[in-house]
């Protein structure tokens, strides 16, 4: 199962502000499988898909694969996706509460 890093994922985003930097190489998603995820505890995002119509936006999962290395501009119109604002709201819930990874299904 692939589960996003909370902590990659928070680092992630404070260096796009210029907060903090991180290599271009770092992981957002990381894989468990048999007794690695059996032992694991992760956060699980679960919400309706949004209307596109209605100005939802979903995140999918090339665009995580591919944000750390995507053009500024690509980078800035992901971020701004209502779906990508659920993911980092719950990566930062999921630190509070203690968790290293969240399960996201994406599209």
């Amino acid at each position: 199962m692939r589960l996003i890093d909370v902590v990659a994922m928070l680092d992630i985003e404070t260096s796009f502000d210029g907060e903090k930097e991180v290599p271009h190489t770092t992981k957002i998603l990381k894989e468990f499988y048999g007794p690695g995820l059996a032992k694991k505890e992760y956060a699980i995002l679960s919400h309706c898909w949004g209307v596109e119509e209605e100005g939802e936006q979903e995140v999918l999962f090339e665009d995580m694969k591919q944000l750390l290395i995507v053009s500024d501009k690509e980078r800035k119109e992901i971020r701004t996706r209502t779906g990508y604002m659920k993911i980092i709201d719950t990566c930062r819930q999921a630190q509070k509460d203690g968790l290293e990874v969240q399960k996201r299904t994406f599209l």
